[in-house]
């Protein structure tokens, strides 16, 4: 009954490949009897399916072709002149894988393949509308980032499990069928709900990382305006309306600070002679003479601005004689 649903499918597909405007996809590979259950409901295989969603990346959709695989071989990653969205979707992966597997070979760890997609990488989503003319079966969209790997035991568990096809229907997007859990546990939505789910986390991802890293950036700036900043004091030069004394210069060229106070030097006194007891001239009496007043001392390496001290006078008592001596 199976083998006559596939028969089936595969003259659909003949037919529909005859139509105008119908790509030119094709593969020589064929998968062993074991691996019926990858084949979609219109009897293709997973090695012309993978080669139906190569086309609507390519300027040349004749080269959308699938060869087989020689024995231990595998199949060529993308490579960074050619890669494409299309080559760079976990759901094409998963179909090529499964060409290789069905044929009896060795897959391509998912890192591996994803390495050379340096503009996007599309995990369990195909970026492309699906092309009219197939059918993607869930197992395709399983998880392969996890496993880093095609796992065909999850994937035939998935098929087993009467999942649905994603196709192209006219005139919209593709539909993707939902994919139920596999035996490893492995999450399996359908590709939109994925393609939902990954666009909504990835924009609340967006909007949380942005706030955060614009909440760190302020924290720095107001921190750094704060140590920076001087204390009022310090924000201008008190010297122009200082009140110390100016400094004076020696001959060093140095300066020193003044003073502190002015000490006018020593000044010279000359005490004059105790007063007069009274004696009575007498010019015979040398100590009755009158004094002569001595002349004040000035060194000459001394200055004072007070006037110089004098002797005073003898002192005379009233009727005294102060004249000349008479003969």
């Amino acid at each position: 009954m199976r083998r006559a649903t596939i028969l089936a499918g595969a003259a659909a597909s003949l037919v529909f490949s005859l139509l105008p405007g119908a790509y030119a996809q094709g593969t020589n590979a064929t998968c062993l009897s074991d691996f019926d259950w990858m084949f979609n409901s219109r009897g293709q295989s997973p090695c012309l399916m993978a080669a139906y969603l190569n086309t609507p990346c390519l300027s040349d959709p004749t080269s959308a072709y699938v060869f087989a695989l020689p024995p231990t071989y595998h199949y060529r990653p993308p490579i960074p002149a050619t890669a494409t969205p299309c080559q760079c979707s976990s759901v094409f992966y998963a179909l090529l894988e499964g060409c290789a597997v069905c044929q009896g070979n060795p897959t391509t760890p998912w890192s591996t393949w994803g390495i050379n997609c340096t503009s996007a990488i599309y995990e369990r989503v195909y970026p492309k509308d699906i092309p009219s003319g197939t059918s993607v079966p869930a197992w395709a969209y399983l998880d392969v980032h996890t496993p880093d790997n095609f796992n065909a035991t999850d994937a035939r568990a998935i098929a087993n499990s009467g999942a649905g096809e994603s196709s192209a229907p006219s005139g919209a997007s593709s539909t993707a069928a939902s994919v139920p859990s596999s035996t490893s546990g492995s999450s399996t939505s359908g590709g939109s709900k994925s393609n939902t789910g990954a666009i909504v986390g990835g924009v609340i991802a967006a909007v949380v990382g942005v706030a955060l890293i614009g909440g760190i950036i302020a924290w720095f700036v107001i921190r750094n305006k704060r140590k920076n900043r001087n204390a009022p004091s310090a924000q201008y030069d008190p010297s122009p309306f200082a009140d110390k004394p100016t400094n004076v210069m020696n001959g060093n060229m140095g300066y020193v600070p003044p003073t502190a106070g002015f000490t006018p030097p020593p000044q010279p006194f000359s005490p004059g002679p105790p007063p007069s007891t009274g004696k009575v001239y007498d010019p015979n009496d040398p100590t009755t003479f009158p004094l002569t007043a001595p002349e004040a001392s000035l060194s000459p390496s001394m200055y004072s601005s007070v006037p110089m001290s004098v002797t005073p006078a003898p002192y005379r008592q009233p009727g005294q004689y102060s004249g000349a001596p008479e003969l």
